[in-house]
């Protein structure tokens, strides 16, 4: 695998590990700040390692915000400790103060830069990586957001040329295409996402309502069922499928999935809409007949 940690990165990180371990253990009573803050950041860090994976990245900043603060308890008792030794600390400690307090300012000016916005920090990453798929879809995602869809078109392609099976980009550049007018062209996206996860009920369904606006009633009907054998209490797939039956003029089963999609979500202004308009049209044909008999 690409990604693979080299074995001997397995070993030294163990050999690491253990030998700081062994020091908080043997020196427990004499420097107790060194076990507290290292089991912290043990301990806290051992349910983020990726026993249980979380998302496509094999490390993450954000695992190790709490873990660190173990490593700044070390430091904030054991600085003070060794520097105490010391016989110029005062001259040597305002050395180092005054050295590292530049290098600071100047590289969060450099990366303050970078952080400005999504977008200068998508570009950022493209930068110093190479191959970064996940990050050339998020950059669609937020060109897209700013309506440059023909650029957000252009990075979705990228990361699909890099991996041709990530659905993220497939249903993102699907809506790009769909937002253009390119029905036909949304569809075989969608349709490319289903042939690597078949039991994605949220395509299931935005594929249904793209067959509907294209008159393919029993194929989006098909999706509509194919999305609640998947997810039975989608209360949107409901609705859509009222309005399948509607469009096929099956009126008394299109009122039934607008009640039982506002069963499921009684705030879904559309489903509320679609059946006042049916049963108002139902009333008014009963009315219209009721007049002439």
């Amino acid at each position: 695998h690409p990604a693979s940690i080299y074995w001997w990165q397995v070993i030294g990180a163990f050999l690491l590990l253990s030998g700081v371990t062994f020091l908080a253990i043997r020196y427990l009573k004499k420097l107790p700040w060194l076990a507290v803050g290292w089991f912290w950041y043990l301990g806290t860090l051992v349910p983020v390692i990726g026993l249980v994976q979380v998302g496509t990245q094999a490390m993450a900043d954000r695992y190790t915000y709490v873990p660190l603060i173990g490593l700044f308890i070390i430091l904030a008792w054991g600085v003070p400790q060794l520097v105490d030794r010391w016989r110029h600390k005062t001259k040597l400690v305002f050395t180092i103060l005054t050295t590292l307090f530049p290098i600071l300012i100047a590289t969060s000016w450099i990366q303050a830069r970078y952080w400005q916005n999504s977008i200068t920090l998508f570009r950022h990453t493209l930068d110093v990586t190479s191959a970064n798929f996940v990050i050339q879809n998020n950059l669609g995602f937020e060109l897209a957001f700013q309506s440059r869809t023909d650029d957000a078109i252009k990075h979705y392609k990228e990361a699909l040329s890099i991996n041709p099976d990530f659905e993220m980009a497939y249903i993102n550049l699907g809506k790009a295409l769909l937002s253009q007018g390119k029905l036909d062209e949304s569809v075989n996206y969608y349709q490319n996402v289903l042939a690597i996860k078949p039991n994605y009920a949220g395509v299931h369904h935005n594929l249904g309502i793209m067959l509907l606006r294209r008159g393919e009633i029993d194929k989006a009907i098909f999706h509509f069922r194919e999305a609640l054998r998947i997810r039975y209490d989608y209360a949107e797939v409901y609705n859509s499928l009222g309005a399948a039956m509607a469009a096929r003029g099956e009126i008394k089963k299109a009122i039934m999935y607008f009640k039982e999609a506002l069963r499921i979500r009684p705030d879904l202004l559309t489903a509320e809409q679609n059946l006042n308009k049916l049963e108002n049209k139902m009333a008014l044909k009963s009315k219209v007949t009721l007049d002439f008999k």
